[in-house]
């Protein structure tokens, strides 16, 4: 078996999310008021809803972003996990 050199997992897996980020930021409209299903105003012509202040303010956006963000660490920590014990594992012996 090779090493796997980990450095390079993990730079190729951070241009793979950048690249995947920036794909789908090309391809949204983020978020523009262009031409939809109902016309270029909308539904709801220029009603917008604006949420009353929140208590928390910026620390309150900040936690909300943690629980994605944990998710994905998590998700990358459960990759390396699975690469590792795959590349490590040996045939049962007879």
């Amino acid at each position: 078996m090779q090493k796997v050199n980990w450095s390079i997992v993990g730079i190729m897996s951070f241009v793979i999310l950048l690249v995947l980020l920036g794909t789908g930021m090309l391809l949204s409209d983020g978020g523009s008021r262009s031409w939809g299903t109902m016309g270029p105003i909308g539904m709801m012509e220029n009603w917008e809803y604006s949420a009353p202040a929140s208590p928390l303010g910026w620390a309150g956006m900040i936690f909300l972003g943690l629980i994605p963000g944990g998710l994905l660490v998590l998700a990358g920590f459960g990759i390396v996990w699975f690469v590792r014990n795959v590349s490590h594992s040996r045939p049962p012996s007879s």
